[in-house]
C-alpha cells in the first residue's frame, strides 16, 4: 500500500488500488532522486508539501 513521505490525500490510494490492487505505492516531494528503472506495479505519486497554511495580508 502506501509508502514513503505521507499519504494519499483523499482517498486517492483507494482509486489506485481498485485499478491496480497490487500497486506499490510511492509517496515523493517533488524533486525526489529516483531510480529509472520500469515497473508495472509502482505508481510514484509527486507532492508539493505546503509548510505553513497560506494567509491573506
Amino acid at each position: 500500500m502506501a509508502r514513503g513521505g505521507g499519504h494519499v490525500h483523499q482517498g486517492g490510494d483507494k482509486i489506485i488500488l481498485k485499478d491496480m490492487p497490487n500497486a506499490h505505492i510511492e509517496i515523493l516531494p517533488v524533486g525526489s532522486i529516483v531510480t529509472q528503472d520500469f515497473r508495472l506495479d509502482r505508481v510514484r505519486i509527486f507532492v508539493d508539501i505546503v509548510a505553513q497554511t497560506p494567509t491573506v495580508g
